[in-house]
């Protein structure tokens, strides 16, 4: 009851659910949850819980253990608040951006790409980049993607020479 009355209130319900599953079914417990230190603070919790039961079948007692989370949950946290604004710097960019995995294949691509090559950004994803370089370019972009793979380092795209791309209606 004491290490009840230390679970965090918004997971007390979910807690008490998965408690009673393991009561009556006997499936091991994997939960994560939150829980009041003595002094006030708010940990993360996870635990491993399974039922131990007599020679007739009746519960005897739970056997587990628990980890303190805190710091991964935080760091959890920490690495979302960091993708979100990755994600709204690159969705709100002013230019065009395409994001190019090592084998040639379109990831990702913000919104402005649309005004530039006519494609809406998920008719792109997993096509190859080809698909927006003019036909006699191909075989030079592939070996000047190659060599960047072999050796990636920061650089400044097309640097020295006009990059040009081809659209969706081919112009």
């Amino acid at each position: 009851m004491r290490w009840y009355q230390q679970i965090h209130p918004e997971d007390k319900e979910r807690w008490s659910s998965e408690a009673a599953h393991v009561f009556l079914t006997g499936e091991p417990l994997h939960s994560t949850y939150r829980i009041f230190a003595k002094d006030g603070r708010v940990m993360w919790f996870q635990c491993e819980v399974k039922m131990v039961r007599r020679d007739d079948g009746q519960p005897w007692f739970l056997h587990g253990v628990g980890f303190d989370i805190s710091k991964l949950k935080r760091a959890e946290e920490e690495l979302s608040f960091k993708e979100e604004m990755l994600s709204g710097i690159f969705e709100n960019a002013p230019d065009s951006m395409i994001v190019v995995n090592s084998t040639g294949k379109i990831d990702r691509v913000n919104a402005q790409v649309e005004a530039i090559f006519g494609y809406k950004p998920n008719e792109l994803i997993g096509k190859p980049i080809e698909l927006l370089i003019p036909e006699r370019f191909h075989e030079r972009h592939k070996t000047h993607r190659n060599s960047y793979i072999g050796d990636p380092h920061l650089r400044p795209m097309g640097e020295d020479f006009s990059l040009q791309g081809r659209r969706k209606d081919v112009s």
